[in-house]
């Protein structure tokens, strides 16, 4: 099943694979480098699904976990960071993310947390 993706995180080689990976699943994907342009493309690409880093540069993945379930909280976040511990992934999870996966991770891999997502 094909699903709207929206990419976030401010490293544009790793917005760029993640997104040629997720686009040969048969995904659409729309990429962001931030907390504020992720939010404004979420407003007109409505995405199934958001995937983003978890620190970046003028916010965090924690703050868009809030924000999109405070927005659209139907749209299951997958936190994807290379800062991976058990008290990030808590707080990514209590933020409302419904995955934690750590860099580096096998695009299929990924693609499979996709798939139980949508």
């Amino acid at each position: 099943m094909s699903a709207r993706i929206l990419v976030v995180d401010d490293d544009q080689a790793t917005r760029r694979l993640i997104a040629l990976g997720l686009r040969r699943g048969g995904h659409a994907v729309a990429v962001a480098s931030s907390v504020t342009e992720a939010t404004e493309t979420a407003r007109h690409f409505e995405p199934q699904i958001v995937l983003t880093d978890l620190n970046m540069t003028g916010g965090t993945g924690i703050d868009l976990c809030r924000h999109f379930g405070d927005t659209w909280p139907d749209v299951p976040i997958i936190v994807v960071t290379a800062f991976g511990s058990m008290t990030s992934a808590v707080e990514a999870m209590r933020a409302g993310a419904y995955d934690f996966i750590t860099k580096p991770f096998d695009i299929e891999a990924l693609s499979l947390v996709v798939e139980r997502a949508v």
